[in-house]
């Protein structure tokens, strides 16, 4: 009885599909056995061959009619499609915004900051002064994520107690108005306020004692203090605005030295330190901290007060 080869070989282009077929792929070769006799070998052959085309195609994504082709691959695109995330544009300046005292939830984080800074001022010879205004500083995100990277590393090499994070206050001089009004919140682009500068760029070891002060008790470095009266030393009023503007920032202090004294010979944190106390004691009357690192620290609000606050007397009348 005769026997019929059915060889069939299936080409492709390569695909960008997980299971992809190879570029050139022989299907194995089937053997039919034919009962009929050799003289109606061909026409039945044919009708074998046709209907083993046909089964290929249903088995195959690859073969067949164009529109078994479409079908095939728009399940391909389905099974490898990637869900769409939005992805928001990258903050590349910084921004700020005036919190609202009476309206939630801007007014919780309103008295956080105010709080801070009125339980902070501790001289004795000044009046405590009326807060204006207070703003939320929102930074560009290279400024914010290597912060976030440095309080990663300390989490890594002193636990996740060992970031130690502070909120504290930082005097420095301003050249322009920004913070005298609610809408007078664009940094100004003078090279000598380093208010603005700050707020651009966040705080640097290289700009230490820029503002004037040439002494540097802990050596070249960023030095901030809990004491918004002892911060309020380092600001300045201009002739035209009775205002001042201090900043509190946010300060990765991790595993901190403590001093009670002058230390200038510092040009780093000691050994298997991360930041430097400086605690009252016999050349400090108020404390500071100090950081020899740039990504330890970031503006967090900017307080604007000014016109000191009336002292109460027994002598007020009641009404």
């Amino acid at each position: 009885m005769p026997t019929l080869k059915a060889s069939i070989t299936l080409n492709s282009t390569r695909a960008e599909h997980p299971f992809t077929m190879a570029a050139s792929t022989q299907l194995p070769t089937t053997y039919v056995r034919m009962s009929t006799p050799p003289a109606r070998a061909t026409q039945s052959s044919t009708r074998v061959i046709s209907q083993l085309s046909l089964g290929l195609q249903d088995m195959s994504p690859f073969s067949g009619t164009s529109s078994s082709w479409s079908r095939a691959s728009s399940r391909v695109d389905v099974l490898s499609a990637k869900p769409y995330v939005y992805a928001p544009p990258r903050k590349l300046s910084t921004t700020l915004r005036s919190l609202d005292p009476f309206d939630w939830p801007d007014s919780a984080e309103y008295q956080k900051v105010a709080r801070l800074f009125e339980n902070g001022w501790k001289h004795p010879y000044k009046q405590l002064p009326n807060i204006k205004r207070i703003f939320t500083v929102s930074l560009p995100d290279y400024l914010n994520e290597s912060y976030n990277d440095y309080k990663g590393l300390l989490e890594s090499q002193n636990g996740w107690t060992g970031v130690n994070e502070k909120l504290v206050f930082h005097g420095t001089t301003r050249s322009c108005s920004l913070g005298d009004d609610e809408g007078y919140i664009s940094l100004c682009e003078k090279m000598n306020c380093r208010l603005c500068c700050i707020l651009r760029t966040s705080f640097s070891v290289s700009m230490a004692g820029s503002a004037g002060r040439g002494f540097n008790r802990s050596g070249p470095a960023i030095y901030t203090s809990s004491v918004s009266s002892k911060a309020d030393d380092y600001t300045n009023a201009q002739w035209y605005s009775e205002n001042k503007v201090i900043i509190v920032a946010k300060a990765a202090l991790g595993k901190s030295r403590i001093y009670h004294e002058t230390t200038t010979q510092l040009t780093a944190s000691p050994w298997g330190y991360d930041s430097v106390l400086g605690e009252v004691g016999v050349d400090l009357n108020y404390d500071e901290q100090v950081l020899y690192k740039n990504e330890a620290i970031r503006p967090a609000y900017i307080v604007v007060y000014g016109e000191w606050r009336r002292q109460w007397s027994v002598y007020d009348d009641d009404d």
